[in-house]
């Protein structure tokens, strides 16, 4: 059982982040190591100042005078009390990284071994650098485990999107986009009960329907059930429960789970194929951000490192600005509050109509998926779909039968 640090060592170091001086510090610490002042702490996680804490009472049990004396009577590194506190501190949290190395349930090994040669370099005063090595090496066995490993597929629907994006890949992070009543959450939801069917493990997290909802959406998008029969609750209970049973070998839903440490937490422990996440705007973290652009950027930066670190592919849900009156196709800047949102991704999918359908009822709709961005291929394609809004379902446009411009004419005419 590992000792926390006496109280004058932790009030020598919180002293210092409270006034600033070593703030970067922070990132090496787990918070357990500071359990008398768990208040204090998140103060300053938070970013706030000593008297910000000071005035909404976050101090308690600590001297105000004390603290603030620590910090300032010699706040450079050489400050004898601070230097001591701080080895100690670091050679604690070392200690700990060590003990996770192998349990495959807190961190990936390698990630904790980094750590630990970083915080042995911060603690010996020296410069970490993590120089690679062994480039043929590293670079053949991931070669030799992408050809071993079998690649989950956009599916049943999305043909098109398997042909131009090969699939969906571990360590991706994928926005898609769209405005309001497009279809995103229902084009999600297809997409995570195809690579389900395919035997991939999927966590859906939906912040936005219940899971109730979710589960009529794809009975009725899998055909095993009538629109009617949900409505007037005369399904065929049997089939549909045998159904139920069998999609939830691999697609679990996850409720009231809405924190970025939480859904991190969730992912290490079921370590799924593919997590779904519906949506941004709903997502919860730590800290203070001066407006949502800042909160987002935090967001999908950590979900590009979740999915890196613990190889899973991650589907992002946003909302997109509205288009202009022109009705030009949407790109990445129409991605809603944060430019960054595209920038962070691995890939970016926006869904959209070339006119106002989604605000009308139409039980066919004419909707395009437009690949704004692929790290590793072809971008600016557009891909034609026909969205059934009775069965929450999308289907590649026949073309073979009419032309794309024909179906618009016909769409016209019974508008007239």
């Amino acid at each position: 059982m590992l000792t926390r640090l006496d109280d004058v060592y932790q009030l020598s170091l919180l002293g210092h982040w409270v006034l600033d001086k070593h703030r970067e510090d922070m990132q090496y610490f787990d918070k357990s190591l500071f359990e008398d002042f768990k208040n204090l702490y998140k103060g300053v996680t938070e970013g706030k100042q000593a008297t910000q804490l000071l005035a909404e009472k976050q101090l308690d049990g600590v001297s105000v005078t004390d603290l603030l004396s620590y910090g300032t009577a010699n706040a450079g590194d050489d400050y004898p009390l601070y230097t001591e506190s701080r080895a100690k501190a670091l050679i604690v949290q070392r200690a700990i990284y060590a003990e996770k190395i192998g349990d495959t349930n807190t961190l990936d090994t390698r990630q904790l071994t980094a750590k630990v040669e970083e915080l042995t370099a911060v603690i010996n005063g020296e410069e970490y650098k993590p120089i690679a090595t062994d480039y043929k090496g590293n670079l053949f066995k991931e070669l030799d485990e992408r050809a071993q490993e079998q690649i989950a597929h956009y599916g049943k629907g999305f043909k098109f999107v398997d042909e131009f994006m090969k699939g969906i890949h571990r360590g991706q992070l994928t926005v898609l986009g769209a405005r309001p009543r497009v279809g995103k959450s229902a084009m999600a939801l297809q997409v995570a009960r195809n690579v389900a069917d395919e035997g991939y493990k999927v966590l859906f997290i939906p912040l936005e329907m219940t899971v109730n909802e979710n589960l009529q959406r794809i009975l009725l998008n899998s055909q095993i059930v009538e629109p009617e029969e949900l409505e007037n609750g005369t399904i065929d209970r049997p089939a549909v429960g045998e159904y139920l049973d069998f999609l939830e070998q691999n697609l679990k839903f996850c409720e009231s789970l809405n924190s970025l440490e939480s859904i991190e937490k969730l992912i290490k422990a079921e370590k799924p194929y593919l997590v779904v996440i519906d949506q941004l705007s709903q997502i919860t973290i730590k800290g203070s951000h001066k407006d949502n652009r800042e909160k987002y950027i935090v967001i999908t930066r950590a979900l590009k490192r979740i999915a890196m670190e613990q190889k899973v592919a991650i589907l992002l849900l946003s909302q997109l600005n509205r288009v202009s009156t022109e009705k030009k196709k949407p790109t990445l800047e129409s991605l809603h509050e944060s430019d960054s949102t595209g920038q962070d991704a691995d890939n970016v999918l926006l869904l959209y109509t070339k006119d106002d359908e989604e605000e009308t009822d139409s039980p066919e709709r004419e909707t395009f998926l437009r690949i704004a961005k692929q790290r590793n291929g072809i971008s600016g394609k557009d891909i034609p779909l026909m969205y059934r809004g009775e069965r929450f379902s999308f289907s590649p446009v026949d073309t073979s039968k009419r032309t794309l411009a024909q179906f618009m004419e016909e769409k016209q005419r019974k508008r007239l």
